[in-house]
């Protein structure tokens, strides 16, 4: 009965840290872009209580594990596609603009 309760557990920290990157995407330049940091200890802690489930032989478990783990090192994949999205837009409003960025912000 433990075990799944401790599924159930793991399967709330993986909607938990999935809901953190939807709400901290869209919203990356306020206060609720910094929402994402909870896939830092919510998820560890996932896997921890899908470690604990293993017991109910079950697959679920096992793909639990690895989803908390995949969102526990997900702020690599997003920071390096943030980077490379970004360094696109900068690069495509640099090139294609019809006044320099430099000029358009400096006062001379």
């Amino acid at each position: 009965m433990k075990s799944i309760v401790f599924l159930y557990l793991s399967l709330i920290a993986i909607l938990i840290g999935i809901t953190s990157w939807v709400v901290a995407i869209p919203n990356s330049y306020n206060s609720l872009g910094t929402i994402w940091m909870l896939t830092w200890i919510i998820n560890p802690l996932g896997a921890i209580f899908g470690l604990l489930s293993l017991k109910t032989k079950n697959a679920l478990s096992k793909l639990a594990i690895i989803l908390n783990i995949i969102l526990t090192f997900s702020f690599g994949l997003m920071w390096s596609f943030g980077d490379l999205f970004g360094f696109q837009l900068y690069y495509t409003v640099w090139v294609y603009s019809s006044v320099p960025l430099i000029s358009a912000i400096s006062p001379f």
